[in-house]
Protein backbone atom coordinates (compact mmCIF):
# COMPACT_ATOMS: atom_id res chain seq x y z
CA UNK A 1 0.00 0.00 0.00
CA UNK A 2 1.57 3.29 -0.91
CA UNK A 3 2.56 5.91 1.79
CA UNK A 4 -0.37 8.23 1.12
CA UNK A 5 -3.20 5.60 1.16
CA UNK A 6 -1.77 4.38 4.62
CA UNK A 7 -1.89 7.80 5.92
CA UNK A 8 -5.55 8.49 4.85
CA UNK A 9 -6.43 5.11 6.32
CA UNK A 10 -4.77 5.94 9.46
CA UNK A 11 -6.26 9.44 9.27
CA UNK A 12 -9.54 7.96 8.83
CA UNK A 13 -9.31 5.76 11.54
CA UNK A 14 -8.13 8.67 13.89
CA UNK A 15 -11.35 10.65 12.75
CA UNK A 16 -13.84 7.61 13.59
CA UNK A 17 -11.82 6.89 17.06
CA UNK A 18 -12.11 11.06 17.68
CA UNK A 19 -15.82 10.85 16.50
CA UNK A 20 -16.52 7.90 18.86
CA UNK A 21 -14.57 9.29 21.72
CA UNK A 22 -16.71 12.76 21.28
CA UNK A 23 -20.31 11.01 21.25
CA UNK A 24 -19.34 8.86 24.14
CA UNK A 25 -18.44 12.71 26.78
CA UNK A 26 -21.72 14.05 25.01
CA UNK A 27 -23.63 11.26 25.95
CA UNK A 28 -22.22 11.70 29.28
CA UNK A 29 -22.69 14.87 29.96
CA UNK A 30 -25.98 14.75 27.76
CA UNK A 31 -28.68 17.01 29.93
CA UNK A 32 -31.69 15.18 28.06
CA UNK A 33 -30.71 11.87 29.72
CA UNK A 34 -31.11 12.69 33.45
CA UNK A 35 -34.42 11.58 32.97
CA UNK A 36 -33.23 7.92 32.60
CA UNK A 37 -32.43 7.83 35.82
CA UNK A 38 -34.47 7.64 38.78
CA UNK A 39 -34.63 10.24 41.66
CA UNK A 40 -33.03 8.22 44.03
CA UNK A 41 -30.13 7.21 41.64
CA UNK A 42 -29.81 11.03 41.03
CA UNK A 43 -29.34 12.16 44.66
CA UNK A 44 -27.48 9.34 45.89
CA UNK A 45 -24.66 10.07 43.19
CA UNK A 46 -24.68 13.90 44.24
CA UNK A 47 -24.60 12.94 47.67
CA UNK A 48 -21.70 10.59 47.46
CA UNK A 49 -20.14 13.28 45.34
CA UNK A 50 -20.49 15.77 47.60
CA UNK A 51 -19.45 14.16 50.56
CA UNK A 52 -16.23 12.90 48.81
CA UNK A 53 -15.41 16.46 47.33
CA UNK A 54 -15.89 18.74 50.67
CA UNK A 55 -14.25 15.44 52.63
CA UNK A 56 -10.92 15.75 50.25
CA UNK A 57 -11.06 19.76 50.10
CA UNK A 58 -10.59 19.81 53.77
CA UNK A 59 -8.67 17.11 54.70
CA UNK A 60 -5.49 18.77 55.50
CA UNK A 61 -7.48 20.94 58.07
CA UNK A 62 -8.70 18.39 60.40
CA UNK A 63 -5.67 19.15 62.75
CA UNK A 64 -5.63 22.81 62.04
CA UNK A 65 -4.56 24.84 65.33
CA UNK A 66 -6.27 27.42 67.69
CA UNK A 67 -6.68 30.45 66.34
CA UNK A 68 -7.82 34.14 67.50
CA UNK A 69 -11.46 34.18 69.05
CA UNK A 70 -11.25 30.40 69.70
CA UNK A 71 -9.58 30.66 72.86
CA UNK A 72 -11.93 33.37 74.54
CA UNK A 73 -15.12 31.73 73.21
CA UNK A 74 -13.58 27.72 73.96
CA UNK A 75 -9.99 27.29 75.66
CA UNK A 76 -10.58 30.32 77.90
CA UNK A 77 -14.82 30.31 78.39
CA UNK A 78 -15.32 27.33 81.43
CA UNK A 79 -19.15 27.69 80.69
CA UNK A 80 -18.61 25.84 77.73
CA UNK A 81 -16.04 23.31 79.00
CA UNK A 82 -19.03 20.82 79.85
CA UNK A 83 -18.40 17.76 82.58
CA UNK A 84 -21.70 16.13 82.12
CA UNK A 85 -24.93 16.30 80.39
CA UNK A 86 -26.73 17.07 83.61
CA UNK A 87 -29.30 19.96 82.60
CA UNK A 88 -27.81 22.25 84.93
CA UNK A 89 -24.11 21.79 82.67
CA UNK A 90 -26.18 21.97 79.63
CA UNK A 91 -28.04 25.37 80.76
CA UNK A 92 -24.63 26.54 81.61
CA UNK A 93 -23.61 26.85 78.18
CA UNK A 94 -26.31 28.62 76.96
CA UNK A 95 -25.53 31.72 78.73
CA UNK A 96 -21.83 32.09 77.82
CA UNK A 97 -20.39 35.03 76.38
CA UNK A 98 -17.16 35.34 74.30
CA UNK A 99 -15.05 35.45 77.65
CA UNK A 100 -17.15 33.73 79.82
CA UNK A 101 -17.21 36.39 82.64
CA UNK A 102 -21.24 37.37 82.52
CA UNK A 103 -24.05 35.35 82.32
CA UNK A 104 -25.43 36.03 78.82
CA UNK A 105 -27.82 34.45 76.45
CA UNK A 106 -25.96 34.28 73.32
CA UNK A 107 -25.82 31.91 70.23
CA UNK A 108 -26.88 28.97 72.52
CA UNK A 109 -26.97 25.96 70.26
CA UNK A 110 -23.41 26.59 68.07
CA UNK A 111 -22.01 27.20 71.62
CA UNK A 112 -23.85 23.88 72.69
CA UNK A 113 -22.09 21.96 69.92
CA UNK A 114 -18.70 23.33 70.82
CA UNK A 115 -19.57 22.19 74.74
CA UNK A 116 -20.03 19.16 73.83
CA UNK A 117 -17.18 18.83 71.53
CA UNK A 118 -14.85 19.58 75.01
CA UNK A 119 -16.93 17.08 76.72
CA UNK A 120 -15.88 14.08 74.24
CA UNK A 121 -12.50 15.56 73.29
CA UNK A 122 -11.24 18.48 75.71
CA UNK A 123 -8.78 20.61 73.41
CA UNK A 124 -7.71 18.45 71.02
CA UNK A 125 -8.89 20.27 67.79
CA UNK A 126 -9.59 17.01 65.83
CA UNK A 127 -13.19 16.60 66.77
CA UNK A 128 -14.18 20.30 66.41
CA UNK A 129 -12.69 20.43 62.76
CA UNK A 130 -14.88 17.00 62.01
CA UNK A 131 -18.15 18.82 63.25
CA UNK A 132 -17.16 21.68 61.47
CA UNK A 133 -16.94 20.08 57.87
CA UNK A 134 -19.76 17.53 58.44
CA UNK A 135 -21.81 21.02 59.04
CA UNK A 136 -20.69 22.27 55.89
CA UNK A 137 -21.16 18.85 54.47
CA UNK A 138 -25.16 18.86 55.34
CA UNK A 139 -25.34 22.37 54.05
CA UNK A 140 -24.05 21.37 50.68
CA UNK A 141 -26.58 18.47 50.38
CA UNK A 142 -29.53 20.70 51.49
CA UNK A 143 -28.52 23.27 49.42
CA UNK A 144 -28.15 20.95 46.53
CA UNK A 145 -31.75 19.21 47.15
CA UNK A 146 -33.32 23.08 47.66
CA UNK A 147 -32.06 24.38 44.26
CA UNK A 148 -33.05 20.96 42.31
CA UNK A 149 -36.96 21.49 43.83
CA UNK A 150 -36.70 25.07 43.37
CA UNK A 151 -36.01 24.59 39.26
CA UNK A 152 -39.19 22.63 39.00
CA UNK A 153 -41.36 25.36 40.70
CA UNK A 154 -44.00 26.47 38.31
CA UNK A 155 -42.22 29.43 36.76
CA UNK A 156 -39.32 27.65 36.01
CA UNK A 157 -40.26 24.32 35.34
CA UNK A 158 -40.70 24.65 31.78
CA UNK A 159 -37.35 26.17 30.94
CA UNK A 160 -35.04 24.50 33.51
CA UNK A 161 -36.90 21.52 35.00
CA UNK A 162 -34.98 19.07 32.46
CA UNK A 163 -31.85 20.53 33.22
CA UNK A 164 -32.21 20.90 37.12
CA UNK A 165 -30.11 17.52 38.63
CA UNK A 166 -27.17 19.10 36.27
CA UNK A 167 -27.14 22.98 37.52
CA UNK A 168 -28.16 22.06 41.13
CA UNK A 169 -25.40 19.51 41.34
CA UNK A 170 -22.35 21.97 39.47
CA UNK A 171 -23.96 25.08 41.41
CA UNK A 172 -23.95 23.20 44.59
CA UNK A 173 -20.22 21.71 44.10
CA UNK A 174 -19.02 25.07 43.14
CA UNK A 175 -19.96 26.41 46.66
CA UNK A 176 -19.00 23.62 48.23
CA UNK A 177 -15.33 23.99 47.63
CA UNK A 178 -15.28 27.69 47.16
CA UNK A 179 -12.31 29.21 48.96
CA UNK A 180 -14.88 31.89 50.18
CA UNK A 181 -15.62 29.10 52.70
CA UNK A 182 -12.33 28.14 54.23
CA UNK A 183 -12.58 30.38 56.94
CA UNK A 184 -16.21 29.48 58.06
CA UNK A 185 -15.02 25.68 57.81
CA UNK A 186 -11.19 25.46 59.35
CA UNK A 187 -11.67 28.48 61.72
CA UNK A 188 -13.28 26.52 64.56
CA UNK A 189 -15.04 29.37 66.42
CA UNK A 190 -16.80 30.02 63.15
CA UNK A 191 -19.14 27.10 63.61
CA UNK A 192 -21.61 29.89 64.50
CA UNK A 193 -21.23 30.78 60.86
CA UNK A 194 -21.50 27.78 59.42
CA UNK A 195 -24.38 26.18 61.82
CA UNK A 196 -26.52 29.15 61.04
CA UNK A 197 -26.18 29.04 57.33
CA UNK A 198 -27.02 25.25 57.51
CA UNK A 199 -30.15 25.53 59.43
CA UNK A 200 -30.89 28.98 57.04
CA UNK A 201 -30.67 26.55 54.10
CA UNK A 202 -32.35 23.58 55.58
CA UNK A 203 -35.35 26.20 56.25
CA UNK A 204 -35.23 27.04 52.39
CA UNK A 205 -35.24 23.75 51.52
CA UNK A 206 -38.60 22.86 53.66
CA UNK A 207 -40.30 25.77 52.36
CA UNK A 208 -39.63 24.88 48.90
CA UNK A 209 -40.97 21.50 49.82
CA UNK A 210 -44.21 23.05 51.43
CA UNK A 211 -45.08 24.89 48.06
CA UNK A 212 -44.60 21.54 46.09
CA UNK A 213 -46.95 19.23 48.12
CA UNK A 214 -50.61 18.44 48.12
CA UNK A 215 -51.36 16.51 50.87
CA UNK A 216 -52.25 18.87 53.80
CA UNK A 217 -50.45 16.42 56.41
CA UNK A 218 -47.12 16.72 54.22
CA UNK A 219 -47.66 20.29 53.76
CA UNK A 220 -47.85 21.03 57.49
CA UNK A 221 -44.82 18.98 58.47
CA UNK A 222 -42.88 21.08 55.68
CA UNK A 223 -43.84 24.12 57.17
CA UNK A 224 -43.12 23.22 60.90
CA UNK A 225 -40.03 21.95 59.70
CA UNK A 226 -39.38 25.25 57.61
CA UNK A 227 -39.65 26.73 61.11
CA UNK A 228 -38.07 25.15 63.56
CA UNK A 229 -34.84 25.11 61.14
CA UNK A 230 -35.46 28.44 61.39
CA UNK A 231 -35.51 29.23 64.95
CA UNK A 232 -32.10 26.81 65.36
CA UNK A 233 -30.74 29.22 62.96
CA UNK A 234 -31.73 32.36 64.94
CA UNK A 235 -30.57 30.05 68.26
CA UNK A 236 -26.75 29.52 65.73
CA UNK A 237 -26.06 33.13 64.79
CA UNK A 238 -28.62 36.61 64.48
CA UNK A 239 -27.72 37.61 61.55
CA UNK A 240 -30.12 34.89 60.51
CA UNK A 241 -33.45 36.41 61.69
CA UNK A 242 -33.73 37.92 58.38
CA UNK A 243 -35.30 34.36 57.01
CA UNK A 244 -38.64 35.73 56.62
CA UNK A 245 -36.96 38.83 54.28
CA UNK A 246 -35.45 35.93 52.05
CA UNK A 247 -38.67 34.02 52.18
CA UNK A 248 -40.64 36.77 51.15
CA UNK A 249 -38.22 37.69 48.17
CA UNK A 250 -38.23 33.79 47.31
CA UNK A 251 -41.82 33.60 47.08
CA UNK A 252 -42.88 37.10 45.75
CA UNK A 253 -39.89 36.71 42.66
CA UNK A 254 -39.74 32.72 41.47
CA UNK A 255 -43.38 31.27 43.20
CA UNK A 256 -46.09 34.13 42.35
CA UNK A 257 -44.30 36.57 40.14
CA UNK A 258 -43.85 40.34 41.07
CA UNK A 259 -46.94 41.94 40.86
CA UNK A 260 -47.93 44.66 44.11
CA UNK A 261 -51.29 41.93 44.28
CA UNK A 262 -48.87 38.98 44.89
CA UNK A 263 -46.36 41.27 47.22
CA UNK A 264 -49.42 42.15 49.51
CA UNK A 265 -50.96 38.84 49.82
CA UNK A 266 -46.98 37.17 50.01
CA UNK A 267 -45.76 40.06 52.94
CA UNK A 268 -49.32 39.06 54.83
CA UNK A 269 -48.86 35.23 54.55
CA UNK A 270 -45.26 35.26 55.22
CA UNK A 271 -45.75 37.97 58.51
CA UNK A 272 -48.07 35.37 60.02
CA UNK A 273 -45.72 32.23 59.41
CA UNK A 274 -42.37 34.01 59.88
CA UNK A 275 -42.09 37.53 60.66
CA UNK A 276 -44.43 37.23 64.26
CA UNK A 277 -42.47 34.25 66.00
CA UNK A 278 -39.54 35.62 64.94
CA UNK A 279 -40.58 38.73 66.58
CA UNK A 280 -41.93 36.72 69.57
CA UNK A 281 -38.33 35.30 70.54
CA UNK A 282 -36.27 38.58 69.53
CA UNK A 283 -38.78 40.29 72.23
CA UNK A 284 -38.27 37.06 75.05
CA UNK A 285 -34.48 38.02 74.35
CA UNK A 286 -34.95 41.82 75.08
CA UNK A 287 -36.80 41.72 78.06
CA UNK A 288 -35.27 38.96 79.41
CA UNK A 289 -32.22 39.09 78.90
CA UNK A 290 -31.87 42.70 77.81
CA UNK A 291 -30.03 41.65 74.71
CA UNK A 292 -30.26 45.14 73.43
CA UNK A 293 -28.41 47.00 75.97
CA UNK A 294 -25.81 43.65 75.81
CA UNK A 295 -25.31 44.21 71.76
CA UNK A 296 -24.59 47.80 71.95
CA UNK A 297 -22.08 47.48 74.86
CA UNK A 298 -20.03 45.17 73.04
CA UNK A 299 -19.09 48.44 70.87
CA UNK A 300 -17.57 49.90 73.64
CA UNK A 301 -14.51 48.37 73.73
CA UNK A 302 -14.50 47.94 70.11
CA UNK A 303 -12.60 50.76 67.92
CA UNK A 304 -16.13 51.63 65.91
CA UNK A 305 -19.42 52.75 66.48
CA UNK A 306 -22.25 50.04 64.88
CA UNK A 307 -22.98 53.45 62.26
CA UNK A 308 -19.26 52.60 61.57
CA UNK A 309 -19.27 49.25 61.80
CA UNK A 310 -22.49 49.74 58.98
CA UNK A 311 -20.97 51.91 56.58
CA UNK A 312 -17.85 49.41 56.42
CA UNK A 313 -20.26 46.20 55.58
CA UNK A 314 -21.13 48.05 52.32
CA UNK A 315 -17.32 47.73 51.48
CA UNK A 316 -17.30 44.73 53.02
CA UNK A 317 -20.33 43.15 50.80
CA UNK A 318 -18.46 44.31 47.83
CA UNK A 319 -15.09 42.58 48.08
CA UNK A 320 -16.65 39.69 48.82
CA UNK A 321 -19.03 39.90 45.48
CA UNK A 322 -15.49 40.31 44.09
CA UNK A 323 -14.04 36.99 46.10
CA UNK A 324 -16.77 35.15 44.59
CA UNK A 325 -15.79 35.97 41.25
CA UNK A 326 -11.79 36.00 41.57
CA UNK A 327 -10.63 34.25 44.81
CA UNK A 328 -7.36 35.44 45.99
CA UNK A 329 -5.91 33.50 48.57
CA UNK A 330 -4.20 36.69 50.34
CA UNK A 331 -7.85 38.18 51.15
CA UNK A 332 -8.69 35.10 52.59
CA UNK A 333 -6.32 35.13 56.20
CA UNK A 334 -7.97 36.14 59.10
CA UNK A 335 -4.72 38.56 59.20
CA UNK A 336 -6.56 40.52 56.31
CA UNK A 337 -8.20 43.72 57.49
CA UNK A 338 -10.77 46.23 56.18
CA UNK A 339 -10.14 50.35 56.86
CA UNK A 340 -13.08 51.39 59.02
CA UNK A 341 -15.29 53.95 57.30
CA UNK A 342 -15.50 56.81 59.64
CA UNK A 343 -18.53 58.39 57.63
CA UNK A 344 -20.30 57.93 54.10
CA UNK A 345 -17.93 59.88 52.23
CA UNK A 346 -14.40 58.80 53.96
CA UNK A 347 -12.82 56.70 52.70
CA UNK A 348 -14.52 57.65 49.29
CA UNK A 349 -14.74 53.94 48.46
CA UNK A 350 -17.45 53.90 51.13
CA UNK A 351 -19.84 56.31 48.95
CA UNK A 352 -19.17 54.05 45.98
CA UNK A 353 -19.50 50.85 47.65
CA UNK A 354 -23.52 52.42 48.47
CA UNK A 355 -23.93 53.78 45.45
CA UNK A 356 -23.21 50.17 43.85
CA UNK A 357 -25.20 47.89 46.30
CA UNK A 358 -28.02 50.30 45.45
CA UNK A 359 -27.38 49.98 41.65
CA UNK A 360 -26.93 46.43 42.11
CA UNK A 361 -31.07 46.22 44.22
CA UNK A 362 -32.27 48.29 41.31
CA UNK A 363 -31.08 46.57 38.57
CA UNK A 364 -32.37 43.36 40.27
CA UNK A 365 -35.88 44.52 40.44
CA UNK A 366 -36.09 45.83 36.48
CA UNK A 367 -34.84 42.23 35.85
CA UNK A 368 -37.18 40.53 37.43
CA UNK A 369 -40.37 42.43 36.47
CA UNK A 370 -39.13 41.03 33.18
Amino acid sequence: MPLLEKIDVAWLSLQDWNDTVSQSLMNAVDLENESRLSVCRRNAFVFVSLILLVALTYSNSFHASWHFDDGPNILENRRVHLKNLSWAEVRKTFLSTPSGSQIEFFRPLSRFSLALNYFLGGDQVFGYHVVNVSIHVIASLFLYLFLYHTFHLPLLRARYGKYSHFVAMLATSLWAVHPIQTQAVTYIVQRMTSMGGMFFIMAMYFYVRALGESSKKRKGFFRVSCATAGLLALLSKENTALLPVNLFLYHLLLVQGLTVRAAKKTFMGLLLACVLPVCAVLGYLIIKHDVVSQVFGLYVTRPFTPWERLLTETRAVLLYIGLLLYPLPSMFSPDHDISISVSIFSPPSTFVSVMLILALLVAGLLVSRR
